[in-house]
């Protein structure tokens, strides 16, 4: 009788090893998409405010999310969770255009992790066909609508 409770605890003991770690990749998964969500939000709520402007709003040294830009999420948005920071930035560049920017301003938003296989499932999570990189913390998502290529 004790084999067969010992039998069971090992068979109990190795599913847990196979399904815990999965269980956490599935949760780390949705906390990626979530944060995503929130980088993409933040990209269109950027583009509305320049179509509006007809012009990026500028960058606040800290990297907060510009009013004019807030003013296109929803009520209550932050860009400070617990586990992550979103970072809006402005930067002027000589030249865009090899980039497949439309101009020489790039304005990104970053999502800084505090774990680094997060950024990159938040990378991994974002749109396809949208200009991003993903370096240790940091998951950088570019603004711009991309020049497309003459016919």
């Amino acid at each position: 009788m004790i084999i067969l409770f010992v039998i069971a605890i090992e068979a109990l003991a190795i599913l847990a090893n196979v399904a815990l770690p999965w269980a956490q990749d599935q949760t780390m998964r949705t906390r990626a998409a979530a944060i995503a969500n929130e980088m993409d939000a933040v990209r269109q709520a950027s583009l509305k405010a320049y179509h509006r402007l007809s012009a990026w709003p500028a960058a606040s040294p800290n990297g907060d999310v510009p009013k004019e830009v807030l003013a296109n999420l929803p009520r209550g948005f932050s860009a400070a969770h617990m586990d992550h920071q979103l970072v809006w930035r402005h930067w002027t560049v000589s030249d865009g255009h090899p980039l497949g920017l439309r101009d020489n301003e790039v304005v990104t938003v970053t999502a800084i992790t505090d774990d680094p296989r997060l950024a990159a499932m938040v990378a991994w999570e974002l749109p396809r066909g949208l200009l991003r990189t993903s370096v240790a913390d940091h998951t950088t998502l570019v603004i711009d609508e991309p020049v497309l290529p003459r016919r």
